[in-house]
């Protein structure tokens, strides 16, 4: 198994993404995926680009405790997805890359703001009903920074790509 994913690791990684984000992102409450709540369906933080507090509480009240701590759980894995998309981003630009810090930076940062992301909402789910309109506005940011790294990564993607396309003759 380790020979494999030493011959293919492009291919190990988007398995590895796959197995991981296709289930968490189907779930009920996917990021990507509208969430059904009764006959509502709600769209869960993680999956926009950015919030207001009473956005924040209208979505934990209609959750419901039951639902807050499924959203947990859904953290958690998504702590995962986090680490399998970051080694996948990785694993497409290091080829591409010619300084180091570009396929050390480039995956990372949205990685590492989707766990911090997700460590506040849970901080917010334990606050609620009395979130921090502040606590609520910097997880905002911190979502918005998570998006933003994803489109830097895909933009310097495809500029490292059309760059590598361009040198060979």
């Amino acid at each position: 198994m380790i020979t494999l994913i030493k011959k293919y690791p492009r291919i190990s990684a988007l398995i590895f993404m796959l197995a991981v984000a296709t289930p968490l992102m189907l779930s009920p409450l996917g990021a990507l995926a509208l969430s059904p709540i009764g006959a509502e369906r709600l769209m869960v933080m993680d999956g926009l680009f950015c919030y207001s507090a009473e956005y924040v509480s209208y979505i934990f009240e209609r959750l419901g405790p039951d639902g807050r701590l499924l959203y947990l759980i859904f953290h958690m894995f998504d702590c995962l997805f986090a680490l399998s998309y970051a080694l996948l981003m990785r694993t497409l630009i290091k080829p591409l890359a010619k300084a180091r810090w570009q396929w050390l930076v480039l995956p990372v940062l949205p990685a590492a703001f989707d766990v911090i992301e997700n460590i506040l909402i849970q901080v917010m789910s334990a606050q609620f009903p009395a979130i921090s309109p502040m606590l609520a506005q910097t997880t905002s940011v911190v979502t918005s920074l998570k998006w933003l790294g994803f489109l830097v990564f895909v933009a310097a993607f495809v500029v490292l790509l059309v760059q590598k396309r361009r040198r060979k003759p």
